[in-house]
């Protein structure tokens, strides 16, 4: 039998329809092994302690990942509308596209949380983080002319920062003071961006810092720059609560308001709630202590100080990185002899002796 022209368009038709299959195919594998290779990196950087995410060990998976699955969707929607499979080609778009779905829902979780100045045990937001650290990093570069180095800290600016080698100068002074504080050395440069990265501004993510835009520097660089130092020396499995990650910063940061009175201020309001005698529990309960709240501050900052000089930087450092939410009473026991009724109970004698005294 004769094969009409019919024929043979037919059946090129189905060796065309035979090889888009196929490359959506592997378009699809592409794009979920690099979401994957991308994640799994993040994860090992992070269980191993990497301070400053190595962006090339998932920079490119993730971007080879991203452009499969935008020509895996593409290719898909197209082989849906003109093809005869619509239903199946619409399906394998969708396939291929999820990944930079998760991705997206990923990174507007962690920015989230990060933005509401929440810090949750996640492994999501663990992962998120390690990646924030390249994106905020990257996006600096990009964005901002100007960049200045010192023994201690890379500063990323613009025109607005009027005086940049006094304020580098500066914030590096602080850092050798927080080295002194804490009795350890910083090991990675800090990456300092005066002003915002990503849409997000007054905020720090291990070795990136979000801080003031203009000159002169201030309370408020001191305060980042002391949350990517502290960082440097936190445990893989450490779950510091907001009181002592944002009290070890207001306790350095050299801000005006005085911290003793400004903690019996928070202590006078929160007792003057019902129920709420004990102030740290209330700041340490499974609903505040990932928060930064307004009392993780200001009582955070007057009891990191206390912590400091009545036991020590080490032991302090050995509280930040042991304690843990269901544990907190039984950590402090441990560490400092006591339990957390007891520390406080010390803790608000000193302040009350201090602001008697007028210091």
């Amino acid at each position: 039998m004769a094969i009409t022209s019919t024929d043979k368009f037919n059946q090129s038709t189905a060796q065309l329809d035979s090889s888009v299959s196929r490359w959506l195919r592997r378009l699809i594998v592409v794009s979920w092994v690099g979401w994957a290779a991308s994640l799994l990196s993040l994860w090992v950087q992070y269980q191993i302690g990497i301070y400053d995410t190595v962006g090339w060990l998932w920079v490119p998976f993730a971007a080879a990942g991203a452009m499969a699955g935008i020509a895996a969707a593409f290719v898909g929607v197209v082989e849906g509308l003109l093809g005869p499979k619509r239903s199946t080609m619409f399906g394998r778009a969708v396939l291929g596209a999820l990944p930079l779905v998760l991705s997206a829902a990923f990174a507007g979780y962690v920015f989230l949380e990060q933005g509401q100045r929440n810090l949750p045990n996640t492994h999501v937001h663990k992962i998120g983080r390690m990646a924030a650290v390249t994106l905020l990093k990257g996006h600096a570069q990009l964005r901002y002319p100007h960049r200045l180095e010192t023994s201690r800290l890379v500063m990323y600016y613009d025109d607005r920062v009027t005086d940049p080698a006094g304020d580098a100068a500066l914030m590096d002074a602080h850092l050798a003071q927080l080295e002194k504080i804490l009795g350890r050395q910083q090991h990675s440069k800090i990456h300092w961006v005066r002003g915002n990265s990503l849409g997000m501004h007054a905020m720090s993510i291990h070795s990136v810092a979000l801080a003031s835009d203009a000159s002169p520097a201030s309370w408020f660089d001191r305060h980042e720059l002391a949350h990517s130092f502290l960082y440097q020396f936190s445990d893989r499995g450490s779950e510091p609560p907001m009181l002592l990650l944002e009290g070890w910063a207001m306790a350095v940061d050299g801000h005006p308001e005085p911290l003793a009175m400004t903690a019996l201020a928070v202590r006078k309001y929160l007792q003057s709630r019902p129920g709420m005698n004990d102030c740290l529990r209330t700041i340490l309960s499974p609903d505040s202590y990932h928060i930064g709240s307004g009392p993780a501050y200001n009582v955070g900052g007057a009891l990191v100080d206390f912590l400091l000089h009545r036991y020590g930087a080490d032991k302090f450092v050995s509280f930040y990185n042991s304690i843990h939410p269901e544990s907190f009473d039984a950590d402090c026991e441990r560490i400092f002899g006591c339990g957390i009724d007891a520390l406080e109970r010390a803790f608000w004698e000193e302040l009350e002796s201090h602001v008697g005294r007028g210091q």
